[in-house]
This record gives C-alpha cells, structure tokens and sequence, in this order.
C-alpha cells in the first residue's frame, strides 16, 4: 500500500523526499483520525484522499533557498522510459486521474470521490490524459 501512496505523489510531481514525508504524513493522520472513517470499504479512497491533501499543502509550501536545484524539480526518467516523462508532463488533473485509473487500478467512479469530482469530470480527464499522451509519443516516434 505505501509504493502506491508514493507513486500517487510523484504523480503530483513531488521529489523523492517530499513523497515519502507526504507518505508518512497521511499515515499518520490517517492512524490518527481512522474513527472518523464511516464504512471499512472506503479505506482506500480515504487514504488516498488525505494523502492527495497533505501533497497539496507541500506543494504550497514555499521554496528553501538552500535547498539544492536537483531537489526541488521532480524526477523525470532518462532514456527509454519516455511513456513515464509523457505521463509526467501532463496537467495535474489528468495526471493524477491516469495514475489512479490505469496505474493504481482505481475505478473511475473510486477516482470521482478521491478527487471530489463528478465522474463525468473524471472520464473527460481520463479522455484528456490519453490523447495528450498518445500525442506526445507520437511525436516521440516521428523524430
């Protein structure tokens, strides 16, 4: 459970340490505050929600001065992982739909909750996502 909380923040183009502090985080909070989860059955979409929430608010968090460049742009991968450079280069929004749809196998209607979003707004994120990535491959390929 916790590789997919973390690869739903590189998701969210956070690095490697802010992920894992993301990570550990809604775990926290997550322990902390599991009373308040209504039915067992949402646990995950729970999860991923207050996980989503704590990478936001590190998202907003300013900039370290002394903090090196290398940390604070999100990795992309080199070489022949250009479908993970695609799925990195798009929106939020969409990026974070295509994880949890075809990565971490949520279903659309599982991501309209995580996301607070209708799931009209969710499929039309999804058909987004595919075609810029379908796109930018096919770029890719012609150069």
């Amino acid at each position: 459970m916790e590789r997919k909380l973390y690869r739903v923040c590189r998701a969210m183009r956070l690095n490697d340490a802010d992920a894992q502090d993301a990570v550990q985080e809604a775990l926290l909070k997550a322990y902390k505050n599991i009373e308040s989860l209504r039915e067992d059955r949402y646990f995950k979409t729970w999860l991923i929600r207050i996980l989503i929430n704590e990478a936001r608010a590190i998202l907003r968090r300013p900039q370290k001065a002394d903090q090196p460049l290398d940390e604070k742009i999100p990795f992309i991968p080199e070489g022949e992982n250009s479908v993970a450079a695609a799925i990195l280069s798009l929106p939020e929004k969409e990026r974070l739909c295509l994880t949890l749809h075809a990565i971490e196998g949520f279903s659309v209607k599982e991501i309209a909750e995580i996301t607070k979003s209708p799931v009209g707004t969710v499929k039309w994120r999804l058909k987004k996502a595919r075609d810029r990535l379908k796109e930018t491959l096919e770029k890719e390929r012609a150069i």
